[in-house]
């Protein structure tokens, strides 16, 4: 039979009161769990119980060992909670391993399976991903200044009909030319996704911004009537050189439902109010697409 070490014996460093009673002795570096003392825990509890004697002189040795046995079954009654939370954490920390390795376990069986019978599951992009898809493009092909043409054309050629209604025009090809028309005007395109939504099964409008820079290739190419014979800017392109306009558009894409494709491509982009927002004069962006070779509303 195991019997309990003393508390001097647990912790040589450490002294207590001699005039402590047995039942006070016992509960040093007591466990509920147990009913054994703990040596790790001896050397508190002497310090508990010498300290609330230090503190307590001035009253009766009685009522100092209430105390010093208060203190002590507290001290033991949270050992216990303590070891009851650690236990249960353990408990739960094996559990959710277990549930993980159960989970490994089950994918290894799966992909084992899926490979072992060379199953393939072709996935149909949704009409939400390939509008992403479409936008995503023309920025990697405005960024490149159409370096990136054949994959674009790739993309449309499998994203769209043969005979696509792109605006006023048909075919594939005219959407790639309105693509290519951003990069011989601006520099610095980028559309941006602000919303999307799908009215009908088979259409979808997204909400987008597109923002470009002005630079001199936009008054040589998009505005040549700005500058005179000598190459000069007129000081309307000189208003304008450098800026930056972020224009609001709504794209609208209609799907052919028996071929799966676009059968349709609207794009209809306010370019009046970003440049009202530079010129600040209804007569001024007037003179500026009198004779040039973009529309407001593209």
């Amino acid at each position: 039979m195991d019997t309990p070490e003393s508390p001097t014996e647990g912790n040589r460093g450490a002294s207590m009161d001699p005039a402590l009673p047995s039942s006070i002795v016992g509960l040093i570096g007591m466990t509920l769990s147990s009913r054994r003392k703990r040596a790790s825990c001896i050397t508190s509890d002497l310090k508990t119980a010498n300290e609330i004697i230090a503190t307590n002189h001035h009253v009766p040795v009685e009522l100092q060992q209430v105390l010093v046995a208060e203190a002590l079954e507290k001290k033991i009654r949270r050992r216990e909670s303590v070891r009851i939370a650690q236990t249960r954490f353990r408990e739960k920390k094996m559990k959710a391993q277990n549930t993980i390795r159960s989970a490994i376990a089950k994918l290894k069986s799966d992909i084992k399976y899926l490979e072992s019978n060379s199953l393939r599951i072709p996935i149909a992009p949704t009409k939400w991903a390939l509008a992403s898809e479409y936008f995503r493009q023309f920025n990697c092909y405005v960024a490149s200044h159409g370096a990136f043409g054949p994959t674009a054309s790739e993309f449309l050629h499998e994203m769209m009909d043969p005979d696509v209604l792109v605006g006023s025009q048909f075919g594939v090809e005219a959407a790639l030319e309105n693509w290519k028309l951003f990069t011989v005007y601006f520099e610095d395109v980028r559309v941006e996704i602000k919303d999307m939504k799908m009215p009908t099964p088979d259409t979808l409008v997204a909400s987008t911004t597109t923002s470009v820079c002005i630079t001199n290739k936009t008054l040589r190419n998009a505005f040549p009537h700005l500058i005179d014979d000598s190459g000069k800017p007129s000081p309307l392109a000189t208003r304008l050189l450098g800026e930056k306009l972020v224009m609001k558009d709504s794209v609208l894409f209609r799907w052919d439902s028996s071929t799966d494709k676009v059968a349709q491509l609207l794009t209809q982009t306010d370019m009046l109010t970003s440049m009202l927002n530079v010129l600040h004069s209804l007569e001024d962006v007037s003179s500026v697409f009198c004779k040039a070779r973009i529309t407001l509303h593209q």
